[in-house]
């Protein structure tokens, strides 16, 4: 889990968007405001890292 924390960060710090996959859920093309070891929160929803999978790092980034 240590490998997608890190590509989460960067993925905030460089302001890109994400996809995955989340208890048999897609999430796709969202912002991630903040994380931490355990979480990571888009918007006001605090999704379970450990749940988290296929995650996608787009290329594309967002303006704030």
């Amino acid at each position: 889990m240590k490998l997608e924390f890190l590509f989460l960060q960067k993925a905030i710090k460089d302001k890109n968007f994400i996809s995955f996959l989340y208890q048999g859920r897609k999430i796709n093309h969202v912002l991630a405001s903040r994380i931490n070891e355990k979480s990571v929160f888009i918007k006001e929803e605090e999704f379970c890292l450990l749940d988290i999978k296929k995650l996608q790092i787009s290329k594309e980034r967002y303006n704030v």
